[in-house]
């Protein structure tokens, strides 16, 4: 009886418990939790992960350290108080009772989100808080004891591409090193005492989450935008070449811009834009239906069966191709051009793939943002789903937005530029990607941004008065999204016209697809050929071009290299598919390709060629021919008649040549691959 009192009362005198004691004893808990929460979802990624840039929202994240956790403390300690009311307790052992508490509330929360993996973790670091229990000078530090819970889940959930007895035996690795710093711990503070100072301090409602401020400006320090290449050394091109500006609207579809006659009045900076001398071309297609094969054939001006940069099982990104094929800032860089780029999309257009070579400066990480660490067994996973429960609301956004990239190129172009020396800055910008959600007044000019946001699950299982309040939803947001985009535009041909570079540059202004908004109860894209998903604008505005012009003739998304290439006086290139758009003579049976990729296993393809254009779609400027594959043939949906008949017979000679294999990822780099790709949604 006497052992169980002592051990009660932690071996250093029990007495009653005083609330207030309890309270800040708590509020330590939740403020350790709350800094070892915030190393692993907001600063850790930062150091992992190259292509993230800190965005957490800041009073998201002081609201949870200085308001939700301190009230969850101040309950947990209310709780412990009503049911310890009674007994004696020593401070060593209010400590153990505490970060027990603790530990029980983390895993209940773990196993309800259906992560049961945190269970043996929380059952190992209770072992460790009994085994301190009786202990006369060593009470088990919260750092460690929580460090050590939320570690072993992260370790467990952040690697599962692992076979789970790799997973276990470092876990129990882990679990001894843990055992071997408890015992130190208990050691070092028997002889020195220097866990009292600082680690078991009970008053830690300010110098906790203080800590994670701290940390948050050491890591903004560290991690601010990149530097410029050094570019003192490149030979400057000719002071007669004009600049070249490249802006990808990802995702916006032709047919919702008021410049090509939609009746909304999506986009009156294009207008102006058209107005004051620019070429406006009517049937411009994208060769394929999602980003990544788009972007690679505007790089290279060749069609996707030729360069294969699609995303595969193998490859979820797809291949590098810039040794392959002469791209398009690579042949400016040795031109002199001096390069930079200022990318949205960090999954597909990636420097991993070789879109950032030839680039002296290279804008492409994501935000580190409160809900980017998804991760169901973090207590800010939980808070998330109840402050932002539905996917598709402005927290959930990763992708910096045009207003910060147009913002940062502007003072990037400003350091670059020397004298005359021409430069070449392209754009990315997912601003009417999905989620799509404009930022005010954007998201209220065609529609209450509310009106449709509470309709989840699928459309098939929505009503017919739901499906379509949610297509007008996503309409006007989608609209709204590009009216945005404009106002952007307009501010950055504003600027360009202040530095006087505005009359003399090369400025093309195209998509890489398009978007399905409810027809035929679809939404997204990477689905079919239909021309909403690959009819997308092109506007052009040639050195000294002063009058509008419009096009009515078939081009396609090759066509932009040979057409920078012609403009700029440059040797023509051999291989490509394109052509120059200043070209004079018509073309009026010409016939441009799109091809829709899926991820499919066929028995015939090798392991790096497993993604198989699944349909082929053929325009000429009266026809359009859609053909369906069937392992490595043909089945039409339209006759294969003239002139088809020989384009076909080329295409299916280019789809089975042997090609050089790109190299093969490994699981880890597989797992990579596939995170960004659904931090933007795309899975």
């Amino acid at each position: 009886m006497n052992a169980r009192k002592s051990a009660l009362a932690g071996g250093n005198g029990g007495q009653p418990i005083a609330w207030k004691r309890l309270t800040l004893v708590s509020l330590a808990i939740w403020g350790v939790y709350g800094v070892c929460e915030t190393f692993f979802t907001s600063y850790l990624p930062l150091v992992t992960r190259k292509y993230l840039i800190f965005k957490d929202n800041p009073l998201i994240l002081f609201g949870l350290l200085f308001l939700v956790y301190p009230l969850l403390g101040f309950a947990q300690a209310n709780v412990l108080h009503f049911a310890l009311r009674k007994k004696t307790l020593g401070p060593n052992a209010l400590w153990s009772v505490s970060i027990l508490f603790f530990t029980f509330v983390f895993a209940a929360h773990a196993a309800s989100r259906g992560f049961f993996m945190v269970l043996p973790g929380s059952f190992f670091v209770a072992l460790l808080v009994l085994f301190q229990w009786n202990r006369r000078e060593a009470a088990l530090s919260p750092w460690l004891a929580i460090f050590y819970l939320v570690s072993l889940a992260h370790l467990w959930g952040s690697r599962p591409q692992w076979a789970w007895p790799v997973r276990l035996i470092l876990i129990t690795a882990f679990m001894a090193c843990g055992l071997l710093l408890v015992w130190m711990a208990g050691k070092i503070r028997g002889k020195w005492r220097l866990w009292d100072g600082f680690f078991l301090s009970p008053s830690p409602l300010i110098v906790y989450p203080l800590l994670s401020c701290l940390f948050l400006g050491l890591f903004v320090l560290l991690f601010k935008t990149p530097k410029l290449k050094r570019f003192e050394g490149i030979a400057a091109a000719s002071s007669g070449q004009p600049p070249v500006v490249l802006i990808v609207w990802d995702t916006a579809r032709m047919d919702h811009l008021s410049l090509y006659g939609y009746p909304r009045r999506t986009t009156p900076n294009l207008e102006r834009f058209f107005r004051e001398g620019a070429t406006l071309y009517r049937r411009h297609f994208a060769v394929s239906n999602y980003t990544l094969p788009t972007h690679a054939s505007i790089f290279t001006g060749v069609e996707t069966y030729r360069h294969r940069v699609v995303s595969s099982i193998q490859r979820p990104q797809g291949i590098p191709f810039a040794d392959r094929f002469v791209t398009l800032p690579v042949l400016l860089a040795e031109k002199g051009y001096r390069n930079i780029a200022f990318v949205a999309n960090m999954a597909y257009v990636s420097g991993e793939l070789d879109f950032s070579k030839g680039f002296l400066f290279y804008e492409n990480r994501s935000k580190s943002s409160f809900i980017f660490m998804r991760r169901e067994y973090f207590l800010r996973e939980g808070l998330r789903r109840c402050v932002i429960p539905e996917p598709g609301t402005k927290g959930l956004l990763v992708y910096q937005t045009a207003e910060k990239l147009t913002d940062q190129s502007l003072a990037v172009l400003d350091r670059v530029r020397s004298g005359d020396s021409p430069f070449f800055i392209f754009y990315n910008f997912m601003d009417v990607h999905s989620p799509c959600l404009p930022p005010p007044p954007f998201n209220a000019l065609f529609g209450d941004p509310a009106s449709g946001r509470h309709l989840k699950g699928k459309p098939s299982a929505l009503s017919v008065e739901q499906r379509a309040q949610l297509q007008r939803y996503r309409t006007a947001q989608y609209d709204g999204g590009l009216a945005y985009l404009d106002h952007h535009f307009g501010r950055l041909m504003d600027e360009l016209k202040k530095r006087g570079l505005f009359e003399k540059a090369l400025i093309i202004l195209t998509s890489d697809h398009g978007e399905f908004l409810g027809e035929g109860g679809r939404y997204g894209h990477a689905i079919t050929l239909e021309n909403e998903i690959i009819h997308v604008p092109l506007v052009i505005k040639y050195p000294g071009q002063r009058e509008p012009a419009i096009v009515e003739e078939n081009c396609s998304q090759v066509d932009i290299l040979p057409t920078v290439v012609d403009v700029l006086g440059l040797s023509p290139l051999e291989g490509l598919s394109g052509k120059s758009l200043r070209s004079k003579a018509p073309e009026p049976l010409r016939i441009v390709m799109s091809e829709s990729y899926t991820w499919q296993e066929h028995p015939e393809a090798r392991p790096q060629w497993r993604a198989l254009a699944s349909e082929l779609a053929l325009m000429t400027l009266r026809r359009k021919r859609v053909y369906a594959f069937e392992g490595f043939g043909l089945s039409p949906y339209g006759e294969k008649e003239e002139p088809f008949r020989g384009v076909l017979k080329e295409y299916l000679w280019q789809r089975q040549r042997k090609r050089r294999p790109g190299p093969v990822l490994t699981e880890r780099e597989k797992k990579k691959a596939m995170e960004k790709l659904k931090t933007l949604g795309y899975f």
